[in-house]
């Protein structure tokens, strides 16, 4: 069953409940009210209580006399309590006045051997006041063995009022006497408590309605566009989110919870999917690198074996081409485990490494190797920083030799280091052709040249400006390409100062700042 439908099927027994409940109110009430009635009915007594006139049967007796008890009877003098129990006899009463007395709602009659009901004294609340219905209590109490003390209810005569009515017996006499009692003031309140139970009932009925339907509207709706969409998004389409409104219900906060989960799940498998695409790339160019130095060295192998290098200066050449082969074979190799290990995140060393005095022995190398450029030299002291000198060493090596390696001779190439705001900077820039503004952060992708021909003329590897980005992420730290003032590309690269403290137990040896050529 849907959460709508067990809503509903609650509301209905909810609704249902408060009927019931209400009605076993007023049943209740109603009961308690007859109840009192009943209560009064028995206070009532017998006849004694109430001040009789008969004045004309006396000489109707059989035996021509009168009753002793009913002697005063016969002058007009009567007080309450003349008349007791089993002073009346059946037959006896042809006509019977009340005194006058006080208003009351008492009904008073006498139920005679034949079955007919007698009336003695009737309510004196206004001029239209039903009787009770006698015939129908003559009915009721033909079954009845020993009617003394029966309690009934009964319509009036015409209907329209309810009596509840008592029967007396008197041991001194075989007459039922009936005393009865309107039932207008039960009716009544019973009446007005059924209808406010029933308002009460009815307006409870439709704030459940209103409640369910705004839970409806502001949970189980949005639970259901959750489902759908879930639906569409297990269907493969990652980038299906979630409409929800801007509220701070659950329902809307799981909303944004979703969609956020999923933009965190969809950029995951974007990079998960860019990752195996890198990785794939990776593995073609790795394998195009490789290819070509194990075909050289396996080419000249073959041709030794087939007798091809007879003669000492053709195998003296061979077998420099395979030790140069062999060469950039172990540094591609050497490149590729070193990017293998700062992806695994292996830890580096720690230890406070001056990039000013690694940028002067960079210089210095290039200078020696490279007597066609001019390498300049504009360092500061303080350039130190926490991390691992021989990777420090190969990051500048390698901007420094990618600048000297990627311009025409004569080219001036500027090594400097800064401090600014807690970073030490390292710039490496040249005046040559510069690098195309489309290419961007392609330089740093693995096996990316700039010549499309992929010539390796200069022995590179096509993973020097990689192996940079590397190590400096590692040191936390982060490299950027933009263009030369006047053309030409400059390579910065920013890393954390390291501490004062660090820098003050460094023993670090003079750096001049001149250039070298």
């Amino acid at each position: 069953m849907s959460l709508r439908a067990r809503l509903i099927a609650g509301m209905v027994v909810v609704v249902v409940a408060l009927a019931a409940a209400g009605w076993i109110t007023v049943a209740s009430t109603r009961g308690h009210l007859v109840e009192q009635v009943d209560e009064q009915l028995r206070g009532l007594g017998g006849f004694g209580r109430f001040g009789i006139a008969v004045p004309s049967w006396a000489g109707d007796r059989p035996d021509g006399g009168v009753p002793p008890d009913f002697a005063d009877l016969l002058d007009g003098d009567i007080r309450d309590g003349d008349i007791q129990d089993g002073d009346i006899q059946d037959g006896d009463i042809d006509a019977v006045e009340s005194r006058d007395r006080p208003p009351s709602p008492v009904w008073i009659g006498v139920l005679s051997d034949d079955g007919t009901v007698t009336t003695l004294s009737s309510p004196t609340f206004g001029d239209d006041q039903p009787a009770p219905d006698t015939t129908e209590v003559a009915g009721l109490l033909e079954d009845v063995e020993d009617p003394d003390g029966t309690l009934l209810t009964v319509d009036s005569d015409p209907a329209g009022v309810r009596y509840r009515l008592r029967v007396l017996t008197s041991p001194n006499d075989d007459a039922v006497r009936l005393v009865a009692l309107p039932l207008d003031d039960v009716d009544a309140a019973a009446r007005r408590l059924a209808v406010v139970v029933a308002a009460v009932t009815t307006g409870a009925g439709l704030v459940l309605v209103f409640v369910i339907g705004a839970v409806v509207r502001l949970g189980v709706t949005p639970l259901r566009r959750m489902t759908r969409a879930a639906t569409v998004i297990a269907d493969g389409d990652l980038s299906h989110r979630v409409t929800h409104g801007d509220s701070h219900t659950e329902a809307d906060q799981l909303g944004a919870a979703l969609n956020r989960m999923m933009g965190t799940i969809e950029e995951a498998f974007d990079a998960k999917d860019a990752t195996e695409q890198r990785l794939r790339r990776f593995v073609a160019d790795a394998s195009h690198e490789l290819r070509t130095p194990t075909s050289t060295i396996r080419g000249y192998a073959e041709l030794y074996r087939l007798g091809g290098l007879a003669d000492r200066a053709a195998m003296d050449d061979a077998m420099q081409a395979t030790e140069q082969e062999a060469a950039r074979l172990g540094r591609l190799v050497e490149d590729l485990l070193l990017l293998a290990r700062t992806d695994r995140g292996r830890p580096l060393d720690a230890t406070p490494v001056d990039l000013s005095a690694v940028a002067a022995d960079a210089v210095r190398n290039v200078g020696v190797a490279h007597g066609t450029h001019t390498v300049e030299l504009d360092v500061v002291e303080g350039a130190v920083v926490t991390g691992d000198p021989d990777r420090l060493r190969q990051v500048i090596g390698n901007l420094v030799d990618n600048a000297v390696q990627h311009t025409p001779d004569g080219t001036t190439v500027r090594v400097g280091t800064t401090v600014d705001d807690g970073h030490v900077e390292v710039r490496v820039s040249d005046n040559g052709p510069g690098i195309p503004s489309h290419v961007g952060a392609q330089v740093f992708a693995r096996f990316w040249r700039a010549d499309e021909s992929r010539t390796r003329a200069s022995g590179g590897s096509g993973l020097g400006l990689s192996i940079v980005q590397s190590i400096v992420e590692a040191h936390g730290g982060d490299v950027a390409l933009f263009p030369t003032p006047g053309g030409g590309a400059t390579f910065l690269v920013r890393l954390r100062q390291a501490s004062a403290v660090a820098r003050a137990h460094h023993d670090r040896a003079p750096v001049l700042g001149h250039p070298t050529g």
